[in-house]
């Protein structure tokens, strides 16, 4: 899978989005190969199981995170489409630095 996801698309071989799509019906894909897909690619499949656990884990309980997410999501035709990794990392808030101790 990884070599499929390396390789350039070229003529009478499969395009990308029939990779990306090969991957996603994949049984054994990882996260690591899901960070590689466009955002829109595993967001937009049916299946929940794909990005859904990844997005409660990194989110959780957080509406920072949720909201940082509603915010990565929010990007018009002409923008850069971003990877699932890319989109995953944008949501991670640095860590609140610790209060004094006064």
């Amino acid at each position: 899978m990884q070599s499929w996801l390396d390789a350039p698309e070229t003529e009478d071989v499969w395009t990308d989005r029939e990779v990306y799509r090969a991957v996603l019906n994949s049984r054994h894909h990882t996260l690591h190969h899901l960070r590689r897909l466009p955002a829109d690619e595993v967001l937009a499949r049916s299946e929940p199981h794909l990005a859904l656990p990844h997005l409660l884990a990194l989110c959780g309980t957080r509406p920072e995170r949720w909201n940082a997410l509603l915010e990565a999501l929010d990007y018009g035709l002409t923008d850069k489409n971003i990877t699932f990794g890319q989109l995953l990392d944008s949501i991670q808030a640095p860590s609140p630095a610790p209060a004094d101790a006064a």
